[in-house]
Parts: C-alpha cells; structure tokens; sequence
C-alpha cells in the first residue's frame, strides 16, 4: 500500500536541493593539523519529492560519496544510505530534526569488512534562511567590486546592467573570469570588512570572516 501524500517534514530535505559548494576541515584526531579540503554537492529530488538523492565529489583528495535521504511517516525519523569509493559496505542511518537549534542528528550503522558491527553519531547545524540571504548580498557585493575593476583596467570591457550592478554580457564571461578570480582575492579584506559591517544591524551570529569564507568559495566558477 503506497504512503499518503509526502510528509511534510521532507521540505527539510528539499533545502538540500541544488549545486553547493564545501569548504572542509577533517582534524584526523586531537591536536592533529586540521586537514583542509574543497569540494561540491549536488542535491536532487526523485519518487515525487520522497527521496534526495546527493552527489559529493571532493576536488582535493578526488574522493566521491552519494546518500539517499528520506523521512519514514512511520517511525516519524529521518532515514539516509551512503555509498563512497573507499568501502564496499553500505551505511544506513536514522536521524531527527531539533528546530531549535536547526540541527539534525543521524545515527550511522555499518558492518566493517572485518565483519565487527560499527555506529557512530553524525551531526549538522543547517544555515539559517536568513543567512542564506545574507550570502547571497555578500556575493553581489563580491561581484559589484570585482566587475567595477574590471571596466576599470580593462577599455574594450562592456558592462552590462542587472539588480547587482555592471557585470557585463554574459557572453564574455568565460574570457573575463581568471582576472575575476583575481579581484576577488586582492578584494578579500574590503569584502570582509562589508560582512562585518553589515552583520552588526542583523541576527546573524555565525563569525565574519566565516561568513566571507563561505560567499567566497569558488564564486569565480559561477560567473563561468
């Protein structure tokens, strides 16, 4: 007998939906040098919405993970399976949802290939709506400063108008994005101090600087 229509808890998931970028850091165990990795999920709906389907590929180490995520009306928890390169075995997982602290806890059960039974606890805190807001005004800026360099230095550069200011035609991005990457980085501490600035007059709580990181990543690579 099919399940009703999807629960409502799954618009939690539907968040995850789309291409994200990742800044990571793995201390391998204490005071161990943290290891620092990028690299990039894509997230996607499948069965009428019940299930994400997640694709993960790391660009440093060249590691690739995928996870199925749903919700069990049910046992009323949240439910995954994970898959990598780097085991044979498959992980399975049940997890709950603290609004509160918008953090979402799963625990992960797996048989090693030595045949010993093995779980572990994993847990995320999800960016706030307001945050992602908040990271998106961060990149136009970003992006406004960047482009306002490139019209300078740049004569045969024609900018173009959109809600964010003079990026040019779109056409001509792949041509202009190395010398973007570029301004980015001379820019970085102007565009950490807008972020510190602008984050005094909201609720947002989550550092600067972290916050700068996070607009930052690989945002040459969008305009491409």
């Amino acid at each position: 007998m099919a399940d009703p229509a999807p629960a409502p808890e799954l618009a939690l998931l539907h968040k995850d939906v789309g291409e994200w970028n990742a800044a990571i850091t793995v201390t391998p165990q204490p005071g161990a040098a943290p290891q620092m990795s990028t690299g990039r999920l894509v997230g996607r709906l499948i069965s009428g919405g019940r299930w994400l389907i997640t694709d993960f590929k790391n660009h440093t180490t060249g590691f690739e993970g995928h996870g199925i995520y749903g919700f069990n009306a049910a046992s009323k928890r949240y439910v995954g399976t994970w898959v990598d390169d780097m085991r044979t075995n498959l992980y399975v997982g049940e997890g709950e949802w603290d609004a509160a602290s918008r953090t979402r806890t799963y625990v992960w059960k797996a048989t090693m290939p030595n045949g010993q039974p093995m779980a572990w606890k994993e847990t995320s805190e999800a960016v706030s709506d307001r945050e992602q807001i908040f990271l998106r005004v961060i990149r136009a800026e970003a992006l406004r400063i960047a482009f306002a360099r490139l019209a300078h230095d740049d004569s045969t550069f024609r900018p173009g108008t959109n809600v964010h200011g003079h990026f040019g035609d779109a056409v001509a991005w792949s041509h202009t994005s190395g010398r973007v990457e570029q301004y980015l980085l001379d820019a970085r501490a102007d565009i950490e101090a807008f972020t510190a600035a602008i984050r005094q007059h909201t609720r947002v709580t989550t550092p600067a600087t972290t916050l700068a990181e996070l607009a930052l990543h690989d945002l040459g690579t969008i305009i491409t």
